[in-house]
């Protein structure tokens, strides 16, 4: 059976968190808590906080999907996924 090969995929993810989502040193806990310790974060907008990754695996797609589940997991309730952009192509987008 042949195997896979691994790629590297840089993307960034931006999500709208709750108005009560609390103190940054308790969301880049969670973050970190939750294996998204590998991201570079920005949480200089207000409401927003940006995650710029670069993960392996064989597929975009899955390698996607699977980051903005764990990121979801770490963040409080109520967040929203905003942006989802890879190199200078924005896949998926949502509200202003």
């Amino acid at each position: 059976m042949a195997t896979v090969a691994e790629r590297e995929y840089e993307f960034d993810l931006v999500f709208a968190l709750p108005e009560e989502a609390g103190d940054e040193d308790d969301l880049l806990d969670a973050l970190y808590e939750a294996g998204c310790d590998d991201a570079a974060v920005g949480v200089g907008a207000s409401g927003l906080v940006g995650l710029g990754f670069r993960r392996a695996g064989p597929e975009e797609g899955s390698v996607i999907s699977a980051t903005i589940n764990q990121v979801r997991a770490a963040l409080p309730k109520g967040a929203t996924l905003r942006k989802v952009q890879r190199g200078d192509v924005i896949v998926a987008q949502s509200g202003d």
